[in-house]
């Protein structure tokens, strides 16, 4: 088998081996019943709004900054999108176009006081959680703060229509990464801000665009989350945390993943992974503390493996170093 494709069989398997190992654990507690078509239909439609709000956050994770206000900005841009189409009538279209702006616009106020501030980004995300959450009450103060569309709308959230918005998500996410200078830069500075710097890179310019290019995921995610809830109420004291939450075990998970495989692909796999988790440990019988308890400890794991993998590898090499010592000592004893 030639070099390459023995390598790429090699990539497939590692990325592979976990969520074979969760679907084959939970096909056997549930006896299949996670597995009939209805409850993969369920599955693949949960995992689409945790896929888009990771595409959010991913990029800025890769430069070192972990961005919470993210989920703040997903509800606030479905507030303000969804009263925005009533405003105007726009239906579907308009709770797209108005909640992408408006989460942009957040994002990139984010993005903005990142660079100016000079403070570390955990602190400013905290803060402006607290403001984007009072926004909506700001600007829809006869509302108390939320939204409500009508269910005609919620279609935007069934399928086919989620897994059309997914796969449009998806192929911008996929390029941007991949095919563009813009994905090129992150990994760049992602790799060595130092460095970056010194080959002339303008470190404040791509962090901006960062943080832009994640309010445009981020303004999806609003507009699926306010399709899927019909009605959102402005969040208070942080929590709109909660929307985020479960994406993080998707996107450990998929940091975890890239290593084998392309960051986008693995992102999609590691969310799968999760929901399938999560939904079987439901159909198993548990109550939601147990279930926390369970996703709490997988990802202590992969966090553990995740951050002891060059220990590991090390390893190995000096075990592989160590038997050609012997095979040559050997060799001269013989000889």
């Amino acid at each position: 088998m030639p070099s390459k494709m023995k390598n790429l069989l090699m990539r497939a398997l590692k990325t592979l081996v976990f969520p074979a190992c969760v679907c084959l654990f939970f096909a056997i507690a549930t006896r299949g019943k996670l597995f009939t078509s209805r409850s993969v239909l369920v599955i693949l439609r949960q995992s689409v709004l945790p896929a888009v709000v990771i595409m959010a956050m991913m990029p800025n994770l890769t430069l070192g900054m972990m961005d919470f206000s993210i989920g703040a900005v997903v509800i606030a841009s479905a507030i303000i999108g969804g009263n925005l189409m009533n405003m105007t009538g726009t239906g579907i279209p308009g709770l797209l176009v108005f909640s992408v702006l408006s989460a942009i616009i957040l994002t990139s106020f984010t993005g903005f006081l990142n660079n100016k501030l000079r403070v570390p980004i955990l602190v400013i995300a905290l803060g402006l959680m607290l403001v984007y959450e009072a926004l909506p009450k700001l600007l829809f103060p006869g509302n108390d703060g939320g939204a409500i569309i009508k269910v005609k709308y919620a279609m935007l959230a069934q399928q086919p229509y989620i897994f059309i918005v997914f796969a449009v998500s998806f192929a911008v996410f996929y390029i941007l990464v991949n095919k563009t200078t813009y994905g090129h830069n992150i990994r760049a500075l992602g790799g060595n801000d130092e460095l970056a710097r010194r080959a002339g890179l303008n470190v404040d310019k791509i962090k901006q665009i960062c943080f832009t290019t994640s309010g445009f995921f981020a303004g999806i995610a609003g507009a699926l989350y306010m399709a899927s809830n019909g009605q959102v109420n402005s969040p208070t004291a942080f929590s709109s945390m909660t929307t985020v939450m479960d994406a993080f075990l998707g996107l450990f998970l998929g940091i975890f993943l890239s290593r084998f495989c392309n960051v986008a692909i693995g992102l999609v796999i590691a969310v799968v992974t999760m929901t399938t988790m999560s939904n079987g440990l439901v159909t198993m019988g548990l109550d939601a503390t147990y279930r926390d308890i369970v996703k709490s400890v997988v990802l202590f794991f992969l966090l553990a493996f995740s951050g002891n993998q060059p220990y590991i590898v090390r390893m190995r090499a000096n075990r592989k170093r160590g038997a050609a010592a012997d095979r040559e000592y050997q060799k001269q004893i013989s000889a």
